[in-house]
């Protein structure tokens, strides 16, 4: 009905123009790329407009829309915009004034990387302490996620069955003020569709007052998932922006190849996922590579990295707890790789990546509960099934101003 409206009165664009101008001292929405609008907040119903990247639209509903927002674009056309897609602005639209920063001053965005070592194989995690270790965070990313939490479907309706074994970590996590996205499948060297070690999910927990997923990028970065050519556990992209639409990015959660002398391989899974960002660069730019990269010490860093790429642990330091109490065993295993050219701006660099000591802050008392299992040669293994093997890794991203893409 609009939009026949609209067609039978193009001499009324002046009119339109006029409401514009009485409205204009309300919020805008900015496309960051080109955005479809809908007539309805659906991502199934139909396309009113296309609207380019840079294009200025009134935010007339920020309310009661789920994951979009009711815009009117400068014709006049109503719709719905997927929020991702979009920046809010607080100045007049721009075919009023020019745009400015949605802030001068930059935030913070409190990341966690953590191989949390097989959640959903044992009942003995200390889920409790594992979450409020997780709680300053605005995103935790996680690895080694090997049972999916709660019943649901793979893509193609088969149905699976949520795991009493993880379930209990993702119910802190969500009674903490967490929301969570979880990959549709998960993958394995030789297997998936399992509830084992041999197979991984991967998952990351985000704040939606800070942060929301644009589900429609969210994907595997290569298939098949079982026996890839490249990887024994193929990464899962994840797609983000703030809620304030100052910055948007992807993460991807990687666990490369684990073999000590997969020297070769881990060198591949990197230039490969180099390459898919930079194939993905007209609609994404800020990429970064997080996780567990099985990086044995300095000299493997600096052969495995392509060209202008870079990680936050470029010095290498330790992220084993093996290592804790043995020198020897010192492995950098924990990165966050990203584009010294396109990311740079948006990391907080003078932060650069701390690692969380678990060994400091849990293996004191674990020891005294269990002094048979701390005194044997798999201490590791057996302190690894309550809290994990590796120590969780933090960053830090920058928010609150214009994003670069």
């Amino acid at each position: 009905m609009f939009l026949s409206w609209l067609a039978a009165s193009r001499g009324m664009m002046s009119v339109l123009l006029v409401f514009f101008t009485t409205l204009a001292l309300g919020q805008t929405a900015t496309t960051m790329r080109s955005a479809n609008i809908r007539q309805h907040p659906d991502g199934n119903s139909g396309i009113l407009t296309k609207a380019e990247k840079n294009v200025a639209m009134k935010l007339l509903n920020t309310k009661d829309t789920a994951d979009y927002y009711k815009v009117a674009t400068k014709e006049g056309i109503v719709g719905f915009v997927y929020r991702s897609l979009v920046r809010i602005q607080t100045d007049n639209p721009s075919w009023f004034v020019p745009l400015v920063p949605v802030s001068n001053e930059p935030k913070q965005l409190n990341v966690c990387s953590f191989n949390i070592k097989f959640l959903g194989s044992s009942k003995s995690k200390d889920n409790a302490r594992l979450t409020q270790l997780m709680m300053p965070y605005d995103l935790v990313i996680v690895q080694e996620l090997v049972a999916p939490p709660y019943d649901g479907a793979y893509l193609d309706g088969v149905r699976y069955e949520g795991d009493e074994e993880s379930a209990p970590f993702f119910d802190l996590m969500r009674s903490g003020g967490f929301s969570y996205y979880l990959s549709n499948e998960n993958t394995g060297k030789t297997v998936n569709r399992v509830s084992s070690t041999s197979a991984e999910w991967f998952v990351v927990f985000y704040r939606p007052t800070v942060l929301r997923v644009d589900s429609s990028r969210c994907a595997f970065v290569s298939m098949p998932l079982v026996a890839n050519p490249v990887f024994d556990r193929v990464p899962f992209r994840f797609q983000f922006a703030t809620t304030d639409g100052s910055l948007d990015f992807s993460i991807i959660n990687v666990h490369l190849a684990s073999d000590e002398d997969a020297i070769a391989q881990r060198k591949e899974e990197l230039h490969t996922l180099a390459t898919y960002a930079e194939t993905s660069w007209t609609e994404e730019k800020d990429f970064l590579i997080v996780g567990d990269f099985n990086i044995q010490d300095n000299e493997e860093y600096a052969s495995a990295l392509p060209l202008q790429w870079k990680s936050l642990n470029d010095e290498c330091v330790t992220t084993n707890v093996a290592a804790s109490r043995n020198a020897a065993n010192k492995k950098p295993f924990d990165h966050v790789v990203y584009h010294t050219t396109n990311t740079t701006r948006d990391l907080d660099v003078a932060f650069d990546m701390k690692v969380v000591d678990i060994f400091a802050l849990f293996y004191p008392e674990w020891a005294q509960l269990n002094p048979t299992k701390a005194a044997s040669s798999s201490w590791v293994s057996s302190f690894g099934s309550v809290y994990s093997d590796h120590h969780p890794v933090a960053f830090r991203l920058v928010y609150g101003v214009m994003d670069d893409d």
